[in-house]
């Protein structure tokens, strides 16, 4: 089987929320029936073959290709499979990642890895701030898995962090392990 795979084909001038293009929420479902899955922009929402061009049919790989920093929340509570990114993605990136593995070549937006508790999240550029960190009115961020960054992080990474592996590459923004509880960064 072929990867199943989503081209963006149109500018996007809000922020797109992703958290429904994972493997474990795209399992059971067909390719007509991924196509007319709902997608929240901005007040509106936009059914998934709107937005992109859906090749492949295997759910368990899924791939991003023309990736903007618009794309939010890509590979959100994913707990199987593995995600493909080519280029720059929005914030969220892994958000409540449990298992499997996330790839993402390009950069990332602010709260990647936030409140994962297992998995792999690797990124081949550079990330923003709360990397591993807690999502607002939460007290614990990253409680499991491994983080790979090959760029720079930006600040607070590892804000409140409980569980797990952060290492960086290149260098880390201000208060790096800020309220960190336990966990390695390296």
């Amino acid at each position: 089987m072929n990867a199943l795979t989503f081209t963006l084909k149109k500018t996007l001038q809000h922020s797109l929320n992703c958290a429904a293009l994972t493997p474990s929420n795209l399992a059971s479902k067909s390719i007509a029936e991924i196509a007319s899955t709902a997608l929240q922009f901005g007040k509106t929402q936009l059914r998934v073959d709107e937005v992109f061009d859906i090749t492949g049919s295997d759910t368990q790989n899924i791939h991003f290709k023309n990736a903007t920093n618009r794309l939010d929340y890509l590979g959100a509570n994913m707990a199987s499979g593995s995600i493909h990114i080519e280029g720059n993605v929005g914030a969220y990136l892994g958000f409540a990642l449990k298992q499997g593995e996330i790839y993402c070549h390009g950069n990332a937006e602010a709260f990647s890895a936030c409140n994962m508790t297992g998995g792999l999240l690797k990124i081949n550029g550079n990330t923003g701030d709360f990397l591993g960190g807690a999502s607002a009115g939460l007290r614990k961020g990253m409680r499991g898995g491994v983080v790979i960054i090959k760029g720079n992080a930006g600040d607070r990474v590892g804000d409140q962090m409980r569980r797990g592996l952060i290492l960086i590459e290149g260098g880390a923004g201000d208060y790096c392990g800020s309220r960190m509880i336990a966990g390695t960064i390296g």
